[in-house]
């Protein structure tokens, strides 16, 4: 019975020991941060950008992907619509409006093989007929 417990302390020793030295050699680094962009409320295209619509936060560098701006762009305007929480990029800014594309037309998918054609086309025939009866 004595040796039991004298195996079971020396398990939980070694255990413990085995948990410092790994919490140790790990140790706690501090993260370095940096100053980015982010996009604070929803902003559409060929909007301006500014303080009001924009903040500077200050994130850990491992999380920050590279190019990201570091000062709010003066007399730019958004080049794409841009969400809350979106780090601002240089290709997310433009300094002329972008040209919208004018939907003027409509867009339909069409096949690339005919007998895949002709089979929705007899299913959506069939379907029709069975609407009407």
């Amino acid at each position: 019975m004595r040796n039991r417990y004298l195996r079971l302390f020396i398990s939980l020793a070694a255990a413990i020991a085995v948990s410092v030295v790994i919490i140790v050699s790990t140790g706690e680094k501090q993260p370095t941060y940096r100053s980015v962009v982010v996009v604070s409320e929803e902003i559409e295209t060929n909007t301006s950008l500014s303080k009001q619509n924009l903040t500077v936060k200050s994130i850990p560098a491992d999380a920050v992907p590279e190019g990201v701006l570091e000062v709010i762009p003066q007399g730019k305007l958004a080049g794409q619509k841009l969400w809350p929480g979106q780090f601002l990029l240089p290709p997310m800014v433009k300094d002329n409006p972008v040209a919208l594309p004018v939907r003027e037309h409509r867009v339909f998918s069409i096949p690339i093989s005919l007998k895949a054609a002709l089979v929705n086309f007899k299913y959506q025939v069939r379907r029709r007929i069975k609407c009407f009866l």
